[in-house]
């Protein structure tokens, strides 16, 4: 992670939260590898702890909330390439939904998330979210404004892509009743 270098804080107070950063993360790791399935603590160990401990280790040590959330933002930023450039990929080429839509529903079926697909076609791939991993655990550490980032990045992803559209009005991390994901053939 990016750590530090826009945050106004001393090298000696980044230096403290990074040392509080790995202990916050290895009790995190801990605690929920007894609450979580395999695939769920998989993807809490890479993904989504160290960013929650990041975020609480900065903000205990000085940083304000709103320049921690700035380096989890550049780290989650640093880290969607593979997905992005799938997603680019299927995007840019004829017949690319197709690719997309078959592999992003398998992936779509972990229990990291409850969906509901209401639409699996050739035109469109469409679902709610009424439960999200992501979501669960920022809320259950207390830092419910990095979920709001967890969900931002989806645009970095699939925002601007040539023959897949991507909408989305709510989601549960920024205070909706549910996330309405929709990916369209265009």
């Amino acid at each position: 992670m990016n750590r530090g270098r826009k945050i106004a804080l001393s090298e000696e107070q980044i230096q403290r939260a990074e040392k509080a950063k790995e202990k916050i993360l290895a009790d995190m790791i801990s605690e929920q590898e007894q609450r979580l399935s395999p695939t769920q603590f998989k993807t809490a160990q890479t993904g989504i702890l160290p960013r929650l401990a990041w975020y609480l280790a900065l903000t205990e040590h000085g940083a304000s909330s709103e320049e921690a959330l700035k380096q989890i933002w550049e780290d989650l930023i640093g880290s969607v390439g593979a997905k992005k450039r799938f997603a680019s990929f299927c995007g840019s080429i004829p017949g690319g939904f197709s690719l997309f839509r078959k592999i992003f529903y398998q992936a779509l079926q972990s229990d990291l998330w409850d969906n509901q697909f209401y639409q699996n076609d050739s035109q469109g791939l469409c679902f709610h979210t009424t439960r999200c991993l992501y979501k669960d655990l920022a809320d259950y550490y207390h830092c419910p404004e990095v979920a709001v980032l967890f969900c931002k990045v989806d645009h970095v992803m699939f925002d601007n892509l040539k023959h897949i559209r991507f909408e989305r009005s709510q989601t549960l991390g920024e205070g909706g009743s549910l996330c309405d994901f929709h990916y369209y053939k265009q």
